[in-house]
């Protein structure tokens, strides 16, 4: 089956800006999922998992602008035959989880290729694993599940973008200088709320960044990580399952919805990790945005802000669904603090990108916590080789990030969750300098949080 949707060869804003910040702060996210089929993989379904994969929302590139001020734009990458990249010899089960790390960090580049990578890993108890990782320029959680469902169905998309045409830049140059002109107004608002913005930030908040950098730098050879490789960090990660009817009947004793409850556990999450500013803690909770299957958007969402005071959470979380509800409709109806700035991206030095988003969430001082929801996900996203795969786990992690940006970040935390058939997928990963550092230490913090909201005895790890 051949679906044929239609969009502007120009990405959108938000996945521009996504891509520079990518690249001035040197490393970028990408998405993450992990099969094991107990008894192996078959090697000729997935084969053909792979050639849909090809034909579908991943089988593009971003071509930068050749103008300083230029938008990207989106080009085809034509399929070519591929060999399934199956590594030999088999690893210990217990190796797993190292070897998806180390399919993290291998190389991508969503403007030159390969943008995504698609591995197999037998295993010596005779099971195999399967990892797909995604540049998050090219794909968000959900576009990536999109990909994976419509590769498993055949579903096979012809997107309508061009070639890449490294010899037509003067071409591109004016087609670039029109999109500019066009682009220009919403620039001048975006311009002119960024200013207010400027004013309204706390003189402390607009210094906090040389300080932070420089303890950074002074104690970074304190911290050890202990999973380090060249001063590259591999991210502290856990995930696990249960049962959606017992985290419903959690949620429903607490007399709120499962989505409550996921955000209240990422708030206790939150103090565990000593994440917490002034006594309150602050949820970013992603909000699909796609308009439809024919979306093309790599990254369609908003970030709906939640204040949540400590204290909150020894109480009912009933006032606290009220606020989370009205965060997330007011996002999806009007966008989040970016959204006027979004328009500004292409005129602004590149080197100031990732400071767009830092100013407009305070990141920097508040250490938010990441509670994204993708809902309900098609059960098809469990059968890359035709059959159904003993379990697998999906998760947006950042690659090549060394200790010294993770502490001038103040350490990292998201919580990446979804339903697929009776089953509620978690993965949390999180890192804090001293504090937690490896997977061990943050699968303790996992369960001791779990104990937080009643759910330690319903929960299986991967």
């Amino acid at each position: 089956m051949t679906q044929t949707v239609s969009e502007p060869s120009f990405i959108p804003w938000m996945d521009q800006g996504l891509f520079l910040a990518h690249e001035a702060a040197g490393h970028h996210a990408v998405i993450q999922v992990v099969w094991r089929y107990g008894s192996g993989v078959d090697v000729d379904g997935l084969q053909r998992f792979l050639s849909h994969l090809e034909h579908g929302m991943l089988s593009r590139l971003v071509q930068p602008a050749v103008l300083p001020m230029g938008r990207h734009q989106w080009v085809r990458v034509e399929p070519s035959p591929s060999t399934l990249a199956v590594h030999a010899p088999p690893i210990p089960p217990g190796d797993l989880r190292r070897w998806a790390n180390e399919q993290v960090q291998l190389p991508l580049d969503p403007a030159r290729g390969p943008g995504w990578r698609l591995a197999v890993q037998p295993l010596t108890d005779g099971a195999a694993a399967v990892s797909l990782v995604v540049s998050h320029c090219l794909a968000d959680g959900t576009a990536t599940m999109m990909a994976v469902c419509d590769a498993v169905a055949g579903t096979r998309r012809t997107l309508p973008f061009p070639a890449p045409a490294p010899d037509q830049r003067l071409t591109r140059a004016v087609a670039e200088l029109r999109q500019c002109a066009r682009d220009l107004p919403a620039a001048l608002v975006g311009l002119s709320r960024l200013a207010g913005t400027v004013r309204r930030a706390p003189r402390s908040a607009t210094r906090a960044t040389p300080r932070v950098a420089a303890a950074a730098r002074a104690g970074a050879d304190d911290a050890q990580p202990p999973q380090q490789q060249g001063g590259i960090v591999a991210l502290p990660s856990v995930s696990f399952r249960a049962e959606a009817s017992a985290w419903k009947a959690a949620a429903r004793r607490r007399g709120v919805h499962r989505f409550t409850l996921l955000a209240a556990f990422s708030a206790h999450l939150a103090v565990r990790l000593e994440r917490v500013h002034d006594g309150t803690i602050t949820l970013l909770v992603p909000v699909n945005l796609r308009k439809g299957g024919a979306d093309l958007g790599a990254n369609q969402v908003a970030l709906a802000t939640v204040a949540v005071p400590v204290i909150a959470l020894q109480e009912s979380l009933a006032d606290f669904q009220t606020t989370l509800n009205h965060a997330v409709s007011r996002a999806r109806q009007d966008g989040d603090s970016t959204t006027a700035l979004l328009p500004l991206v292409p005129f602004i030095p590149r080197r100031l990108v990732p400071s767009l988003g830092e100013l407009a969430f305070n990141s920097a001082s508040h250490k938010p916590v990441t509670c994204s929801h993708m809902g309900v996900v098609p059960d098809a996203i469990s059968r890359i080789d035709g059959s159904a795969a003993e379990w697998f786990y999906f998760r947006g992690v950042d690659r090549h990030v060394s200790a010294e940006n993770l502490a001038r970040r103040g350490g990292v935390a998201t919580l990446l969750s979804g339903v697929v058939g009776d089953q509620l997928l978690l993965n949390v990963i999180a890192y804090q300098p001293r504090l937690v550092t490896d997977s061990q230490k943050l699968e303790q913090i996992v369960a001791e949080t779990l104990v937080d909201v009643d759910l330690s005895d319903a929960v299986a790890y991967a």
